[in-house]
């Protein structure tokens, strides 16, 4: 082979090679006017990522999900898509000031005029990301969209800009925050929403209790995602207060209202602590077995979270005990966790076996689990842990425990 050929052929590998590593959604960035044009020209939905350096699911989505060739495909063919980092650009600022951002990445789906249709943030996978984009662009061929303004110019109470503009400044804000309940019909219905969408702790119990009222709808108007964040602390505040009242019909009432204001993913991340409050004051835990198996969505780790909630208050409920153990039984399952969560998960299935009386499944499960860790944080070589392996696989009911790192001791009383 002569040298211009081999050269010919090593630059051709090069380029496949860079080809296939820069493979992903394209997306514009710097100046979001521009992107606005850009759309308007193409009559084509808005795609954001509001991102920062040293988020790992922003960056995770730029690694697993804006790689995909389906996702790539969509984007691109669909979408004008648009990114900026919430700390370094001045547009994403302004993007995150508009939609009341708390989380990261935040992704918003815009008409091609910049009106909202859809907001969400955190890792989304293809298979829940895809479903999203064609939903907004059909509402976006439908002019289906929010209540939110297309204009980036309104005006915002000085604590709320501060918190996007200036994230340095710790000074006190309550002598402003008290200043804005006062003057609130001085603003726009939407720049309310967002306002009290972040800061609702920090304001009266009268504001609190009216966006409460008000959440549904303000779901429907503007965003979900912001009223049911927002709601959440309230409802767990009403939770305490029916499970001190013994109110459970009250609380059932709270939570069909509620559930209106959630899709079915932000609700087992919004209603898992809400649920939480009042199953664990509350005390009858046949009734939180029965609303669990009431709500398929909830998986394993999901039912392990609300079981470490409420079990430290059951001291002899055997029905509602076993009950829960049958949430574990299907080994196959339990076994598909993955191996960061799955300890936690056989913590709990071991403090439930003590609770049933059965030691020795209760000892095995808090083996496993610390075998588990000890190999994720090598903390064992490697010969200790398929010792212990090797027994626990033999079925062997006098392995020495006290070797194990137990990281909640209170199993092994």
């Amino acid at each position: 082979m002569n040298f211009k050929k081999f050269s010919f052929l090593c630059a051709l590998m090069l380029a496949t090679i860079c080809s296939f590593a820069q493979e992903k959604a394209h997306f514009e960035q710097g100046n979001f006017k521009a992107v606005l044009a850009q759309a308007k020209a193409a009559n084509k939905p808005i795609f954001i990522d509001l991102y920062f350096e040293g988020c790992m699911p922003c960056k995770k989505m730029d690694q697993d999900v804006f790689t995909d060739p389906k996702v790539i495909t969509y984007l691109n063919g669909n979408y004008i898509c648009f990114k900026s980092d919430i700390f370094k650009e001045e547009d994403g600022k302004f993007l995150c000031q508009k939609f009341a951002v708390g989380g990261f990445p935040t992704f918003l789906l815009l008409s091609p005029d910049g009106h909202l249709i859809n907001n969400f943030s955190g890792y989304t996978a293809t298979d829940r990301l895809l479903p999203l984009l064609a939903d907004a662009k059909e509402k976006a061929a439908r002019k289906e969209v929010k209540k939110f303004d297309n204009k980036f110019n309104n005006k915002y109470p000085s604590f709320y800009h501060t918190r996007y503009f200036n994230m340095s400044d710790k000074s006190d804000k309550s002598e402003a925050i008290a200043a804005y309940e006062k003057q609130q019909k001085k603003y726009k219905p939407e720049v309310n929403f967002v306002v009290q969408g972040i800061f609702l702790q920090r304001l009266s119990e009268k504001t609190q209790e009216d966006f409460y009222n008000k959440a549904a709808q303000y779901a429907k108007d503007y965003s979900a995602e912001i009223a049911g964040r927002a709601m959440t602390f309230i409802a767990q505040k009403k939770a305490k207060k029916f499970a001190a009242d013994k109110d459970k019909a009250g609380f059932d009432k709270m939570l069909a209202y509620i559930k209106t204001v959630y899709n079915e993913r932000d609700w087992k991340i919004f209603g898992l602590p809400i649920c939480e409050e009042f199953y664990k004051q509350y005390g009858d835990y046949q009734a939180f077995v029965d609303y669990v198996n009431s709500t398929p969505s909830y998986t394993l780790i999901d039912k392990a979270i609300l079981v470490n909630k409420v079990l430290p208050g059951i001291k002899n409920n055997q029905q509602a005990i076993q009950s829960m153990l049958e949430w574990f039984k299907d080994e196959k399952a339990v076994s598909g966790i993955s191996m960061v969560a799955l300890p936690e998960v056989q913590y709990t299935i071991s403090a439930l076996n003590l609770k049933a009386d059965n030691p020795w499944e209760a000892k095995k499960y808090a083996l496993e689990a610390s075998l588990i860790k000890a190999k994720h944080k090598a903390e064992w070589n490697a010969d200790i842990i398929n010792q212990y392996t090797a027994k626990l696989l033999n079925g062997e009911k006098d392995i020495e425990f006290k070797a194990v790192k137990i990281s909640k001791p209170i199993l092994m009383d």
